[in-house]
């Protein structure tokens, strides 16, 4: 957080405590940038609504205009304004902080458990080909969703065949148990596939 910067939309308001965090004038929103390209940003965010245009293909667009361009300017004024309501609400709100840091713990796991899958070459890709790098990438995410399927399925068997109620377990824990788990799977055995059990 302290690398982060935080913007003022109005240069002469007193911010109180913020104010040595935003003193400086370039940490002040352009507003009349943003009121200028307002009609042209909405007809742009509303392809993305729509469909009609990716992320990435809109990402690349803007990353490709020049940094004095018009709507780049009033994008990115835009955007400090959305960071600095998102960095106050993160710092006056412990329950926001806490589920930020659920959600980037299950990231971590995420990531831990595909550097022990792709363990051969230290997990780098050597095929130089999309095509082969999409094949390790696809065989990758499904050998992932395999394993927290499975890590899943087995939390739900083992509450249905136990009674939480009567052994005094709190069943309200079970929203903190993470299926992203595998220190119960064998990562680098032999699995035998039968081709007569696929559906």
């Amino acid at each position: 957080m302290k690398h982060q910067r935080i913007y003022r939309i109005d240069m002469e308001k007193d911010y109180g405590i913020l104010e040595p965090l935003i003193h400086r004038r370039d940490r002040v929103i352009k507003m009349d940038w943003i009121v200028d390209q307002w009609d042209r940003m909405g007809q742009f965010y509303a392809t993305l609504q729509s469909g009609h245009t990716t992320a990435n293909v809109a990402l690349k667009r803007l990353n490709s205009m020049s940094p004095k361009n018009e709507f780049h300017r009033a994008n990115r004024e835009l955007g400090r304004i959305f960071k600095t309501e998102f960095i106050l609400q993160y710092m006056s709100q412990p329950p926001l902080r806490r589920r930020v840091r659920r959600g980037l713990l299950k990231v971590d796991q995420l990531h831990a458990l595909s550097r022990d899958i792709v363990y051969g070459k230290r997990g780098h890709m050597t095929k130089r080909d999309f095509h082969e790098m999409m094949k390790t990438c696809g065989c990758l995410t499904l050998i992932l969703a395999c394993i927290i399927y499975w890590q899943a399925k087995e939390i739900g068997r083992v509450v249905s065949k136990c009674n939480p109620e009567g052994e005094g377990i709190d069943i309200s824990i079970l929203q903190h148990v993470s299926p992203i788990e595998w220190n119960n799977v064998l990562l680098y055995g032999e699995y035998v596939i039968d081709p007569n059990l696929i559906r």
